[in-house]
């Protein structure tokens, strides 16, 4: 439920989905780099917010109990994530793309095998995230 205690859900969720981390904060006419670390999940699991499949719910009221009824595709997995290094003033920008179940950090040519924990420890600037099966289907 939500703060105003109607049941929030979504419909449908995108196959990918980008998040874009403010990075950034503004004071008077400075702009400053936020180098505090944002914990993100692998994957992110809708379940609880999805509507039941079948026929778009077009009011709350259509909602026969309130209890989010998860799709087949509720989940959507971390596959690449964006890291902003340096200032505000200049800086660097290096990839971790998840490929063949394996992460690689991509800087300019250098392409290198790395940890899902050096991954999960980066100071993401953009994250993306696809669509993957229920972990349960």
């Amino acid at each position: 439920m939500a703060s105003d205690g109607l049941p929030h859900q979504v419909n449908g969720l995108p196959r990918v989905l980008t998040l874009h981390l403010k990075r950034f904060r503004t004071t008077g006419r400075k702009v400053h780099k936020l180098y505090e670390h944002v914990p993100f999940p692998l994957v992110l699991d809708f379940s609880s917010f999805a509507c039941q499949p079948g026929e778009p719910v077009k009011h709350y009221t259509q909602l026969s109990d309130g209890v989010a009824r998860p799709p087949s595709a509720a989940h959507l997995s971390l596959y690449a994530v964006v890291e902003h290094q340096g200032t505000f003033v200049g800086g660097h920008y290096v990839a971790f793309v998840k490929n063949g179940g394996a992460w690689y950090r991509m800087n300019d040519s250098v392409v290198t095998h790395v940890s899902e924990a050096t991954v999960l420890e980066a100071k993401a600037f953009m994250l993306f995230y696809q669509q993957t099966p229920s972990p349960t289907a």
